[in-house]
């Protein structure tokens, strides 16, 4: 039996299959005949080599060679051969590295049917509608869907392909990562370093300068508006509690609203203690979250020309 130089991908390895691929120095057997039934054109992209000293040939396989990452065409060959969600059965895998590898070769061999999948499942992550963004708002924190850092791969992937849609979601998020790793980049699960092109690092330095007004604006035109309508101490029994609380919040002019996070959790935070301390009734609690949910929409719409992006 023939016993490779190089390592057998345990995952991808089919002893009986008629295909082996080469990425880096990890091998891959699989059938042509599977690979072709989701991609048309990726034998004549991948480099046809000689199967002279490897054994393969003997075996009458075809060898080819990548300039792919093992780890990409890993999770491309598993999803062709086990579908969309093996990486449920799989210990360890984050959603993001898993989807941007498999939106890497989806489009670079064709692969119609899991670029479908993979762009339905990375919009989650990165909506292009403000209620979306709302409703997902979990899955951002969740390091087993994504890291905060995997914004710039994402930056990177989505200028790359085209998908203007979901780049205001993903430069918001750049905007949110520290100048150290703007500048430094970040390191994706194949071992590449992921940078920003200076154009961006640039754009996304300037937009924290412009979130941090946008939230100070937005806590102003929160607070400023006063008291709810159905407001329960609206002079009940001499109470104007409500609105000394929105009165003194708009005066003390806190340092800690100065915070570049306009999409984020800060404002809802603010009206839930509050509440809790009862320095708001329960009626302009709720209208101040209404009020909070329009000002972070008026914001989302206004991204894409803060970016100066065509959506």
């Amino acid at each position: 039996m023939f016993v490779s130089a190089s390592p057998e991908d345990p995952d991808v390895w089919y002893p009986d299959g008629n295909l082996v691929i080469i990425a880096e120095s990890t091998h891959f057997r699989t059938y042509t005949g599977t690979i072709n039934k989701f991609s048309d054109n990726f034998l004549q992209l991948a480099e046809v080599t000689h199967a002279v000293g490897t054994g393969y040939a003997a075996e009458g396989c075809k060898v080819v060679r990548v300039t792919d990452s093992a780890h990409d065409l890993r999770h491309v060959l598993r999803i062709i051969h086990e579908g969309f969600y093996y990486r449920q059965r799989t210990q360890g895998v984050v959603e993001f590295e898993y989807h941007a590898s498999a939106a890497r070769l989806s489009n670079k061999y064709n692969l119609v049917a899991i670029a479908h999948q993979v762009t339905t499942h990375l919009s989650e992550l990165f909506p292009s509608s403000f209620d979306l963004w709302d409703k997902n708002e979990s899955l951002r924190t969740d390091r087993t869907h994504m890291s905060p850092e995997d914004a710039i791969e994402a930056v990177k992937l989505f200028r790359k392909l085209a998908w203007n849609d979901m780049l205001p979601a993903a430069l918001y998020l750049c905007a949110q990562l520290s100048p150290e790793i703007l500048l430094g980049g970040h390191v994706r699960a194949d071992g590449t370093l992921e940078r920003l092109s200076r154009a961006d690092r640039v754009l996304c330095i300037e937009l924290k300068m412009t979130f941090i007004k946008e939230s100070d604006a937005m806590f102003a035109q929160l607070c400023g508006k006063g008291r709810g309508q159905k407001c329960e101490t609206n002079g009940l029994f001499g109470s104007e509690i409500c609105r000394d609380t929105l009165a003194e919040q708009v005066r003390r002019h806190d340092r800690d609203n100065l915070h570049g996070d306009p999409l984020g959790t800060h404002l809802r935070k603010k009206i839930g203690s509050w509440e809790k301390s009862k320095l708001v009734c329960v009626e302009c609690a709720r209208e101040l979250r209404v009020r909070e949910k329009d000002l972070r929409r008026s914001l989302w719409r206004k991204l894409p020309k803060m970016m100066k992006l065509q959506v």
